[in-house]
């Protein structure tokens, strides 16, 4: 499983395409905005981090192509 680095947001551009993980201002530590402020993402890249078994197994440069497989289950996939 591949997620997104805390801290973080997944970035998009104007029209929609998403650019990979992005380290955002006005977020705690668990990528959340602070109440009452607005998400400002910032030019620098987070990390895109690969799990197998709860354990992180390699962790990647945001602004690369995610490696490795999504092995959620189709329910987990709609929900998450």
């Amino acid at each position: 499983m591949v997620s997104r680095d805390r801290k973080g947001k997944d970035g998009f551009t104007a029209n929609g395409k998403e650019i990979g993980p992005q380290v955002t201002k006005n977020a705690n530590h668990n990528g959340d905005v602070k109440k009452g402020e607005k998400a400002k993402q910032t030019r620098k890249f987070g990390y895109w981090n690969s799990f197998k078994n709860g354990e992180r197994v390699n962790k990647q440069p945001g602004d690369t192509k995610p490696q490795g497989k999504d092995n959620r289950s189709f329910i987990e996939k709609l929900f998450n």
